[in-house]
């Protein structure tokens, strides 16, 4: 009795469920995309459908869904939120003999075209070849019956050359024939090569499992509403990339901010609105809970010396590996915290891109491109260059971000008005906050760095200690063939001695650097008119021990 009770209780329960859903009235949603939310690595994707419903229970059911759809994350709404009371959503998984997918059928039918076109064609070459045949054993003929005819004196050459003119003239139309179709037999193996392999990319990954969804619900009255139904699916992605033409002249620059989206979610998203994102659902909306950290005391551990050896780090902090126990404590794992190359956000909170015209994205898994914005950006241009490692000058911007969006860490690839000449890359930069922007090199201006001193002699002695010195310099010359003026920040460097018994000089340079650092570096900043040509010299010395050898030097 004690087993029969729940029994009957839980009967009793589910009783009026099972029967609720049995008097519901079926309703297959016909549904499509309307809006797509593309984030780093997922999508949340909303679907419309417009359904009549019956006053009282019903149940919409949503088919032929993706299988990569998280199933915790749907979520159904009304246009009718008066009348209508959503109850609940059940989802199921169901597998099928061969894809349902429309693209793959589209697919296989366009390469049956494409094979039907090819075998015609082969069938021309066929009969092309057969003619050919014909023509080479007509002409071989002619001239063994020439032969003879020459050799009995019965010849009429005039005869004999308008046959063979008509037998070359028919051999050329003949060949120039063969080798049009073979041409277009060409194009068309490509055309077959990239169908192909999106049949064999989307065969390759068979989407055999598809999911269903009923969302019950309950009317006031019979009603026609439009149900949405939302979920977040894997396989989208998106990423920044910009172009940035430069307008010298305007001392502006135009940039054009695009989100490039990939997708391979098993759906195509067609004619949609679409918002990218840069916030990551895969963290979660809740706080971690930060578990309690213990302590407990254990015998001591014979460590061996390399253990010691390895357990701190140049600064003398303690590091611990593997389960080695040190000092007595237990050690404890922590987590991997190294930062994703991705993260291109670490500047900005999480923002929404929406882009202003619906886009169609198919799941093919290629790049596709959407505008985000074009500013046109206020310019200040300068060089920069380093003579020892290049001998070029580099354009460089400095811009301020005036847009109300932030932009994110990318690649941008660099214009001059319609010419490309390389790529760079920008850093996440907020609104309001300048970045700089290298855009390439500038050939006008010509730099060139030559070693005009080099030699070693001996100071000091008798009072001194003696000292072999090592003494080098160097004269960098630079020409501006600008029909302007401009300003150029050059660096170059002496070395910094990392021995107490080396010494490093600065004998003179001409001009004065502008700025120095301790590392040795040096920075001129040059100004120049059109046509004009400026020098820097710079001279140094070495200091060592005579008996020594100085590594690093040039």
């Amino acid at each position: 009795m004690k087993i029969v009770l729940p029994l009957i209780i839980g009967f009793l329960l589910l009783a009026p469920i099972a029967f609720a859903q049995n008097s519901a009235k079926q309703v297959e949603a016909v549904s499509t995309i309307t809006k797509v939310t593309v984030y780093t690595d997922r999508a949340q994707v909303t679907r419309m459908a417009e359904v009549e419903l019956k006053q009282g229970l019903n149940a919409i059911t949503y088919k032929s869904l993706p299988w990569q759809i998280d199933e915790n994350s749907f979520r159904a709404r009304s246009d009718n939120a008066g009348n209508i009371r959503i109850l609940g959503i059940e989802t199921a998984s169901y597998f099928v003999e061969k894809p349902v997918d429309e693209k793959i059928r589209s697919l296989e039918d366009e390469i049956e075209k494409l094979n039907d076109e090819d075998k015609a064609f082969q069938d021309e070459l066929s009969v092309l070849k057969v003619e050919q045949d014909f023509l080479s054993a007509i002409k071989v003929q002619t001239v063994e019956k020439a032969s003879k005819d020459t050799a009995a004196a019965q010849s009429d050459v005039a005869n004999y050359k308008e046959v063979l003119e008509f037998i070359k003239q028919s051999l050329t139309e003949n060949t120039a024939k063969s080798r049009d179709i073979e041409v277009k037999r060409r194009e068309l193996a490509r055309k077959l090569s990239v169908k192909n392999g999106g049949l064999l990319n989307l065969q390759n990954s068979p989407h055999l499992e598809l999911r269903s969804v009923i969302v019950n619900v309950e009317t006031a009255k019979a009603v026609k509403a439009n149900m949405e139904l939302s979920y977040v699916i894997s396989g989208a992605s998106w990423f920044p990339k910009y172009d940035l033409r430069v307008m010298v002249k305007d001392k502006k620059v135009e940039l054009s901010y695009y989100g490039f989206v990939v997708q391979n979610t098993g759906e195509d998203w067609k004619d949609v609105e679409l918002t990218l994102s840069t916030a990551k659902p895969s963290m979660g909306a809740q706080m971690p809970e930060l578990a309690g950290w213990f302590l407990e005391s254990r015998e001591l551990a014979q460590v061996n010396e390399s253990a010691k050896q390895k357990s701190a780090d140049s600064a003398g902090r303690v590091k611990v590996y593997g389960d080695a126990q040190i000092t007595g404590l237990t050690t404890v794992s922590s987590p991997d915290v190294s930062r994703n190359a991705s993260d291109a956000t670490e500047k900005v909170s999480p923002i929404s891109f929406k882009i202003k015209t619906n886009q169609t994205i198919p799941f093919d898994n290629n790049m596709h491109k959407t505008t985000i914005l074009a500013q046109e950006f206020d310019a200040v241009f300068s060089y920069e260059s380093i003579p020892k490692l290049s001998s070029y000058a580099y354009l460089k911007t400095t811009l301020t971000n005036t847009t109300s969006y932030p932009l994110l860490a990318g690649a941008m690839n660099i214009f001059w008005a319609s010419d490309f000449v390389g790529t760079s890359w920008i850093q996440a930069v907020a609104p309001s906050e300048q970045f700089d922007a290298f855009l390439g090199v500038d050939e006008t201006i010509k730099i060139e760095r030559k070693q005009e001193k080099k030699f070693a002699d001996q100071t000091g002695g008798f009072l001194k200690s003696a000292k072999k010195r090592s003494t080098f310099g160097y004269r960098i010359t630079v020409n501006n063939y600008q029909a302007v003026p401009v300003e150029l920040a050059l660096t170059d460097q002496i070395p910094v001695a990392q021995s107490a018994d080396v010494a490093v000089e600065l004998i003179s340079s001409e001009p004065e650097p502008d700025e120095s650092a301790s590392d040795g570096k040096m920075k001129w900043k040059l100004t120049l008119l059109p046509g004009e040509k400026k020098e820097i010299y710079f001279e140094f010395a070495v200091y060592a021990p005579p008996n020594k050898d100085v590594k690093g030097m040039e």
